[in-house]
């Protein structure tokens, strides 16, 4: 959900400027009033907005939903990586590293202990090319290491990657 330009830049705006209206956002980041709507509707859905109607406005706030899984160390992470200037294209970069089950499996993997290419192929069942493919993404994103024909997870470089590598291998 958050591998997606406008909603985090629609999530820039709400916590830089709370209790705005679909209105307001969609003047801010340059969008249609629809785009804004459609977006703000799915970061609502994995609680890291809120809402409120007053009269025939709603207003909406960057704040987590405590009932929906990992909405609270999600929007965070996101506040911490807005605050420490990741742009949106390495905010997607670091979240496509997750955005796959053949990937998360992979990192679930991964997470018991180093494993060889043949070992991989069988705890996760992913078809060699495939197997290799994801690998290939999860090396440029920083968060699995590959010496000679050996691969382990990495320690982020940054924090928000990391609060995803929890996520994933929870």
């Amino acid at each position: 959900m958050i591998a997606q330009p406008t909603r985090l830049t629609l999530l820039r705006a709400l916590i830089s400027h709370p209790e705005c209206t679909v209105s307001g956002l969609a003047e801010a980041i340059h969008v249609s009033k629809g785009v804004a709507s459609t977006n703000l509707r799915a970061i609502n859905a994995r609680g890291l907005i809120t809402s409120r109607q007053a009269g025939k406005y709603v207003f909406y706030s960057a704040q987590a939903n405590p009932h929906v899984d990992n909405a609270p160390e999600i929007l965070e992470a996101l506040e911490a990586a807005f605050s420490a200037g990741m742009s949106n294209g390495q905010i997607i970069h670091c979240a496509t590293a997750f955005t796959n089950r053949r990937r998360i499996e992979i990192v679930r993997v991964l997470r018991h202990g180093v494993r060889s290419l043949r070992g991989l192929l069988i705890e996760t069942d992913i078809p060699h090319p495939a197997l290799h493919r994801h690998l290939r993404k999860l090396t440029r994103r920083d968060v699995v290491f590959q010496e000679d024909s050996l691969y382990s997870l990495k320690t982020p470089a940054h924090p928000f990657a990391g609060v995803l590598l929890e996520i994933a291998t929870a």
